[in-house]
């Protein structure tokens, strides 16, 4: 039952209370409305609704609201799940289906915020969305609406951000062109109000990438054949490493993802559903045979996110698309199964735009802004001091010429 339906339903037995009591001659007067809950017992009810219909509890009025603000920041913290956002064939673009797969349930709501562009990378509950149209990019949060304007660019695809979109250290890169043994890196960080153009050059010819992931502040691009092409954003400097030994006639689909300092790639055989999972270790990949090592991966042609298992997902891989009957998404278990038998087809599904991202409810501070950054307030407040002081010398300086002037004058006259 939704949240509406219950509420509409306790308020209905709350009248028929109350002609009860008014029947009985009692005084009603007396009995506290639901907008005077306390906040001990509205973090009680908050604590048993599902995600979704938290969002119409903030609705109710403010007080709820300010419950709702507050058991966020209790739980900005733990990681939940990941769902999975998509459009179908043939329906607006602007409304999107969220599908939470672990409970089975699938809800439907209207985007326009996101119309004409594309998203490139999804991270902390947040999107990362290009514009090719008007080159706008922007960081945008579907459930709160919260957006983040940033430097306009004309080209970014694929890319991927290191840090929170509203720290100081947050850091995009993404590929801005590529060219003959040549491949061009746009980055922009906090702070900064354009993008900056890095020229690498290449051993290998790069015609295009097709994913972006990033740990640790090295990003990391791949092409369809699983070559990876490494940009380290520290010391400037980059690497090229092979693909694995696939036939990539049969292994179309291919996943990129990083998780503890580490990045994997998963590959798709589309005719017999097999899948082989790697791990970059010293510049070439190594196929993972066995467990995860506790870890969940959410793969995405788009993005891929990676969780801490339960004890009852083990080594579990899930994937952007849907099953037969369109009630959640495909798993494989690493050994355990031999082929992804149940996919709905890869190549041919109905989810189109598929993407996961992480349920949480973030609303910046409106004074937020990318170009406002507090260390470079605290530089520039320190700039400003050393300059007032630097002028207030300067006046003390003047001071004293002044005074020798005037001694010098005194003993003339004398």
């Amino acid at each position: 039952m939704g949240f509406h339906t219950q509420f509409m339903c306790n308020q209905a037995a709350s009248f028929e209370f109350q002609e009860a009591m008014e029947q009985a001659g009692e005084n009603v007067s007396e009995q506290r409305p639901w907008g005077d809950l306390c906040g001990d017992i509205l973090l009680g009810i908050l604590s048993f609704l599902p995600f979704m219909d938290r969002l119409s509890f903030r609705a109710v009025c403010t007080l709820w609201r300010a419950a709702a603000r507050q058991a966020v920041a209790e739980e900005q913290h733990q990681d939940q799940p990941p769902w999975l956002m998509f459009t179908t064939e043939g329906s607006d673009a602007n409304k999107k289906q969220l599908l939470d797969h672990r409970n089975r349930k699938l809800y439907t709501i209207e985007w326009p915020e996101m119309e004409g562009a594309r998203c490139v990378a999804s991270k902390h509950g947040w999107l990362l969305y290009h514009s090719p149209l008007d080159s706008r990019v922007f960081f945008f949060n579907p459930f709160s609406k919260a957006t983040i304007e940033l430097p306009y660019i004309e080209s970014l695809w694929p890319a991927s951000f290191d840090g929170h979109p509203t720290q100081d250290d947050c850091i995009i890169i993404g590929i801005f062109k590529c060219l003959p043994h040549e491949v061009i890196i746009c980055y922009c960080g906090r702070g900064d109000d354009c993008w900056t153009l890095s020229r690498c050059k290449t051993f290998w010819q790069w015609d295009s990438f097709t994913h972006a992931a990033s740990c640790n502040h090295q990003f990391c691009f791949m092409d369809a054949k699983g070559k990876l092409f490494v940009f380290n954003f520290l010391f400037f400097s980059t690497m090229e490493c092979r693909g694995p030994p696939l036939n990539f006639d049969s292994y179309r689909v291919a996943y990129l993802l990083s998780s503890h300092w580490r990045i994997f790639a998963g590959f798709v055989n589309v005719d017999t559903g097999s899948i082989g999972v790697f791990v970059m270790r010293g510049g070439q990949w190594h196929w993972m045979m066995g467990a995860l090592q506790g870890e969940i991966f959410y793969l995405g042609r788009t993005a891929s996110l990676a969780f801490d298992s339960t004890p009852d997902e083990k080594n579990v891989l899930y994937f952007d698309t849907l099953v037969a009957d369109g009630s959640s998404c495909p798993e494989y278990r690493m050994g355990q199964d031999r082929s992804l038998t149940d996919f709905g087809g890869f190549e041919n599904s109905r989810c189109k735009d598929a993407m996961w991202i992480e349920p949480r409810w973030i609303e910046p501070s409106p004074l937020h802004n990318w170009l406002l950054v507090r260390h470079k307030f605290g530089d520039e407040e320190a700039k400003s001091n050393k300059h007032d002081e630097d002028e207030n010398d300067d006046e003390d300086e003047g001071d004293e010429d002044e005074n020798d002037d005037e001694d010098e004058n005194d003993d003339e006259h004398e």
